[in-house]
């Protein structure tokens, strides 16, 4: 299992005392956590926490406001609760990839791949819209085709999802809804 959040943390989290917090939550099981990774855009690599020898290993990046990161999970855990960005906020979109996480919609509400990818822009700006499946891997795509429409596999979005945006250029202050 995998989680993609906008986490807003208080008191601020780094990743080794977010692995710690999340064991904690798993009964005391560091098994059931098996890494937390951040996309650095600075230098296009990601980084990775985890445990080693029953410590938190890798790299120890601060959790910060507005940022979303991968957390990798062997087994469900129950009772974790994130404050993720409000309805209405907007996301800074950058060139290459962009990891995003929705606001909760109101009840009955919808929004597919297909809006979202014609939200963010058109093919001279968004490259495409990924979201992570049962199968274990990023690999559900949605994306401009020839002619200049909406192509590949078209998704309802969820809130408890996380997803890649692969950008051509900037996209200051988009909302999804």
């Amino acid at each position: 299992n995998i989680a993609g959040l906008a986490v807003f943390t208080n008191p601020g989290f780094t990743s080794y005392s977010l692995l710690e917090y999340l064991a904690e939550q798993a009964g005391g099981d560091q098994t059931a956590i098996e890494s937390i990774r951040r996309y650095n855009r600075e230098t296009g690599t990601w980084e990775t926490a985890s445990w080693f020898d029953n410590n938190p290993a890798g790299v120890d990046f601060l959790i910060t406001p507005g940022d979303s990161y991968l957390i990798y999970m062997s087994r469900l855990v129950n009772d974790v609760w994130f404050e993720g960005i409000a309805l209405g906020a907007a996301n800074d979109l950058a060139p290459g990839l962009n990891l995003v996480s929705l606001p909760v919609p109101k009840q009955g509400f919808t929004y597919d791949s297909y809006e979202m990818l014609q939200g963010i822009g058109d093919e001279n700006e968004v490259a495409s819209v990924k979201r992570y499946d049962s199968s274990g891997v990023w690999q559900t795509t949605s994306r401009f085709g020839d002619p200049p429409v909406p192509a590949g596999v078209n998704f309802l979005t969820s809130e408890k999802e996380g997803y890649l945006i692969y950008m051509k250029q900037a996209k200051g202050q988009w909302r999804p809804y």
